[in-house]
């Protein structure tokens, strides 16, 4: 399993996969992966079952775990120093109820990060057809009344 931005998406065939590679490990639901070059990047992986291709690596968390996977991948993806290498990467100490509302606290801040990138996606997509349309003679942004009784509104 590769994180979206870095590889795409890819699909294997899972009956092909075992027969293929007999010794693959599938990750569990909220396994961390990550990788340490060109720079240290880790996600977690919410549903579990994928093959992990080489030279990404698997954390595994116990339930004793102080942290969370989410805390881990964070920490992994904002503090760790491009070139290092994953051995010497420090996980800060913390209590397990503080390492459980920052738990939830940066599960938040990615899907608002990820919401920010669909809309910032959504904008460039927009203003690209924009361009287009205009360009190609089908589309005006010419604003007229398009229903008796409608009226744009005057400033």
């Amino acid at each position: 399993m590769l994180s979206p931005e870095l590889a795409g998406t890819i699909t294997l065939d899972p009956f092909y996969a075992a027969r293929k590679y007999p010794r693959a490990v599938r990750t569990e639901p909220d396994d961390v992966i990550f990788i340490e070059k060109p720079r240290p990047r880790a996600w977690v992986d919410p549903v579990g079952g994928a093959m992990v291709a080489c030279p990404a690596r698997i954390i595994r968390l116990r339930d004793s775990a102080e942290i969370g996977p989410t805390v881990l991948a964070t920490v992994i993806n904002e503090m760790s120093s491009a070139g290092s290498e994953w051995k010497t990467w420090t996980v800060p100490a913390m209590r397990h109820d503080e390492a459980a509302r920052l738990e939830e606290a940066l599960t938040r801040a990615d899907e608002f990060e990820r919401e920010a990138r669909r809309r910032a996606d959504a904008a460039r997509d927009l203003k690209t057809a924009l361009i287009e349309g205009v360009a190609a003679g089908a589309l005006t942004l010419d604003a007229y009344p398009t229903m008796p009784g409608i009226s744009v509104a005057e400033k």
